[in-house]
Order: structure tokens, then C-alpha cells, then sequence
């Protein structure tokens, strides 16, 4: 699954991985190519490691190379999980790690591009291989 986060106006993508399935037809979440399950397991895992401000695992959900929409709308590519730590204490701010924390599971927006955190700032959606 591949989610984005975003740095104001800008745009993280975090990626979550499952493996091969399918959405049921009447699952909210299938229209962005998951099911509520995996949802709600991607949703609690990045809360916990926002709330434990672990870089390394917020890594471990973001598919890179990842596109940074920044603030005066010119974009930035990361393109490796060093760089992405390294660069992790200015992407989740203070302001963007309350606005995940902060997140109500039932107050997500979900459509085919993804799952919407707040206005925008984080998305996630799904990117499906075989694990």
C-alpha cells in the first residue's frame, strides 16, 4: 500500500505492503485497492511509529523514490531510506505528526487514489506484491 504524507501543502507517499488479495466489492476501503483490515493494521502502525517518533519504521512504509510536494509548490525527490531518515525530523513535523496522531480512523477519506489523513497532508494507498 502506498501512502502519502505531506509537508504542509506538500505530499509524502508512505507505502505499506500486503500480500496478493483483493478488496471485497462492499468494503469502503476498496476503492483504494485495500480493505478496511489492512486499513485500519497500516493506520495503527504509522500512528505507533509516528507516536514513538521511529524513523526507521516510518521508512519501512514508504515506497521511494518518494515525491515531496513542498509548501511554494515545487516538488523534491528522495530517493533512498538514508536520505528519507535523514531528512524524516523535517518531513514529520511537529505539526504533521500531531495532525497523524490526531487522526480518527472513521474520519478518513478514502477514493481511488488512496486513504486521506486530514486535508491531504498524508496519503496511503495500497501497493500490492508478494511478500
Amino acid at each position: 500500500m502506498r501512502a502519502g504524507l505531506s509537508l504542509g501543502a506538500g505530499l509524502l507517499l508512505v507505502s505499506i505492503a500486503f500480500g496478493v488479495g483483493a478488496a471485497a466489492a462492499s468494503d469502503a476501503f476498496a476503492v483504494a485497492g485495500v480493505t478496511e483490515v489492512q486499513a485500519r493494521l497500516a493506520f495503527t502502525v504509522l500512528q505507533n511509529a509516528v507516536h514513538d517518533n521511529d524513523a526507521s519504521a516510518v521508512a519501512d512504509m514508504v515506497a521511494l523514490p518518494l515525491k515531496v510536494n513542498l509548501p511554494d509548490g515545487k516538488h523534491r525527490v528522495i530517493d533512498g531510506r538514508k536520505q528519507f531518515l535523514v531528512e524524516y525530523p523535517l518531513l514529520f513535523d511537529a505539526k504533521l505528526r500531531d495532525l497523524v496522531l490526531e487522526q480518527k480512523f472513521e474520519g478518513l477519506f478514502v477514493n481511488g487514489a488512496g486513504i486521506m489523513f486530514g486535508r491531504g497532508q498524508l496519503w496511503m494507498a495500497g501497493i500490492w506484491r508478494r511478500v
